[in-house]
């Protein structure tokens, strides 16, 4: 074993392998390597067969459970930004425009409330105001008083093919219909009623 004491400004504990630092050291660790994937720091478990943490000689941070291939990283990937090329789970993450607390709130700058309260509902919420907007498996539903405003140059469509579904008013949803028959005798206004009401847009309380 090298003499490490002295090293950083402190000495090598040969009993628990280990080299304490002062604090107060002035010394720096500088490792260099001609190539940039080299790894520089190596540790694991006594027992493991393979490492449990990674440092290559680029900055490149790379974990493993010690019996398997290493298998999780973080590593810079371009100028201002670190990348991960697996998963992060956090109790809390925040970045400049939004943040992520341990309830698994994601709450934006400009006030807007995302919220996952369940596997299979998300709420919107506008700070102060209520959940804006709910979503779960089969429903959408909006906050009372809570409008829908559309662009006035293009427009929007709903349904963009004949063959799509809607109902209103929880009719159950149907292609677009066609309306046929005489307007003379009468019949194309009754399958009109028949159609709107079959749709939801309207309850036919008519009689012949």
């Amino acid at each position: 074993m090298p003499d490490l004491n002295g090293l950083l400004g402190g000495v090598y504990d040969e009993a628990n392998r280990a080299l304490r630092v002062s604090a107060a050291a002035a010394s720096n660790l500088d490792v260099t390597s001609a190539t940039a994937g080299t790894d520089v720091v190596k540790l694991d478990v006594t027992g493991d067969t393979q490492d449990r943490f990674v440092v290559n000689a680029d900055g490149k941070l790379e974990w493993g459970p010690g019996n398997a291939a290493l298998d999780v990283n973080l590593y810079r990937s371009a100028a201002n930004r670190l990348k991960t090329d697996d998963e992060v789970e956090a109790a809390g993450l925040r970045t400049g425009i939004w943040y992520l607390d341990s309830e698994n709130y994601i709450y934006l700058n400009n006030g807007v409330q995302f919220s996952a309260q369940s596997a299979k509902t998300h709420k919107f919420e506008v700070v102060g105001t209520g959940n804006v907007l709910t979503l779960s498996s089969t429903t959408a539903t909006l906050l009372d008083a809570v409008n829908l405003a559309f662009e006035t140059t293009t427009g929007t469509k709903i349904g963009t093919s004949d063959t799509q579904k809607i109902g209103f008013w929880n009719a159950t949803p149907v292609v677009k219909q066609n309306v046929s028959g005489s307007r003379t005798t009468g019949v194309a206004l009754t399958n009109l009623l028949t159609t709107l009401a079959l749709i939801g847009l309207i309850t036919d309380g008519t009689v012949a």
